[in-house]
């Protein structure tokens, strides 16, 4: 048997609603139940439910997902019971979401900021 979870991981910067005011908010959403809505003929909605997450943000008016965000996609493997008991292997990998072509739009060129 084999689960996957899918979790959008970074920042998102933009404009707020007010002229002049920029800001960022930290985002981590699963994206497993919500890339499930938007599956069609054209494949996995993984890149529409990444845009729904940007273009829902809130106040912002035109928010993007900062450079260093990233989709983690973690993959187990469950064995069924022997006599050692449930065996789960998890193996995690990262996607960058500026190496993804369909998002450029949605990605900006900044870093989110590391607080001290």
């Amino acid at each position: 048997m084999e689960a996957r979870k899918l979790t959008l991981v970074g920042s998102l910067v933009g404009d707020l609603w007010m002229p002049g005011v920029r800001a960022q908010m930290e985002v981590r959403e699963d994206l497993g139940r919500m890339a499930a809505r938007f599956v069609h003929a054209n494949g996995s909605g993984l890149v529409d439910a990444i845009k729904s997450v940007v273009d829902g943000a809130g106040d912002f008016r035109a928010a993007k997902l900062t450079a260093d965000s990233f989709v983690q996609i973690d993959h187990d493997h469950i064995r069924p019971y022997t006599s050692h008991g449930l065996t789960i292997t998890r193996n995690t990998r990262y996607v960058d979401v500026n190496t993804l072509p369909s998002l450029a739009e949605y990605v900006s060129d900044e870093y989110a900021e590391v607080a001290e």
